[in-house]
């Protein structure tokens, strides 16, 4: 609950230790590919209660330890085909 609106490619690079990124109730509009690129060791994402309107198909490029994935309360309108295919271990989304 920042009031974060954007991210850059690359911010978190070099955070291949983290876990668990919460970045609920903010004003992230978009995912992009590059956003978390360095974050390999991602196990827990949460982008619930944002204003996220699409999701491109390399928007978690590089996630491949993602087992959860919120996306609660945003405003989605479209998911292109292959959003979710990098997430190979996604279990809950």
């Amino acid at each position: 609950n920042n009031k974060i609106s954007e991210i850059e490619d690359g911010a978190f690079e070099g955070a291949s230790a983290v876990n668990e990124l919460h970045l609920t109730a903010n004003q992230l509009d978009s995912v992009h590919s590059g956003m978390f690129r360095g974050m390999e060791g991602l196990r827990m994402l949460m982008l619930r209660n944002n204003r996220i309107s699409c999701i491109h198909n390399n928007s978690f490029t590089g996630l491949h330890n993602v087992r959860l994935l919120s996306l609660y309360d945003n405003t989605l309108t479209t998911i292109t085909p292959g959003a979710f295919d990098t997430l190979q271990s996604l279990s809950t989304l």
